[in-house]
């Protein structure tokens, strides 16, 4: 009730915002990193098996959407929505994230030519190309836009075959190494 009147109060429309009491806990995701980068995420994706779940096509007014994000899911509820996103001309951005292990390599691969756009940080694209069983290249050629985040490195931004580099911005104090 509290976060309805905050968005409300942005003026952030909540109409398609549904709210399941059937459903215990939502999403949760617990992410452990060190100064090498190694990362432990543990994720509980919550409310996916919702009665109440609306996909794209569900939604009104979807198609004033200009482009939307396929975000961390089940492989199944992922698909769902990038099969419904390009049937209904909407481009979308792929973003695996900390479910990609439980995909397989045609699910990965359907997700990769539904979705215009895929960001992944320096550890999902290597799992991504070991699910997918291509090479960075062929992921390149397949996405219009591949994005990949590199932590105090920057990120690297392919389009066109091209890599964009930018660099992160220089911090004086770490406050969140998740981010």
């Amino acid at each position: 009730d509290r976060y309805e009147k905050y968005l409300a109060g942005l003026g952030i429309n909540i109409d398609n915002v549904v709210i399941d009491d059937s459903v215990e806990h939502g999403a949760m995701g617990i992410m452990t990193s060190d100064c090498d980068g190694n990362q432990i995420t543990l994720f509980y994706p919550g409310a996916d098996g919702s009665k109440l779940r609306k996909f794209p096509r569900d939604v009104v007014g979807i198609t004033d959407c200009q482009l939307a994000i396929v975000a961390p899911e089940g492989a199944p509820i992922m698909l769902h929505h990038a099969r419904d996103l390009q049937s209904l001309g909407i481009p979308a951005i792929f973003d695996p994230g900390q479910c990609l292990p439980e995909f397989s390599k045609q699910e990965v691969n359907e997700l990769l030519d539904l979705c215009q756009y895929t960001i992944v940080n320096e550890y999902e694209i290597d799992m991504l190309l070991k699910i997918s069983d291509l090479s960075q290249q062929a992921v390149i050629d397949i996405c219009e836009w591949l994005i990949v985040t590199k932590a105090a490195v920057g990120v690297d931004i392919f389009i066109d075959g091209q890599c964009h580099h930018i660099p992160s911005t220089k911090i004086n104090e770490i406050l969140d190494p998740t981010g």
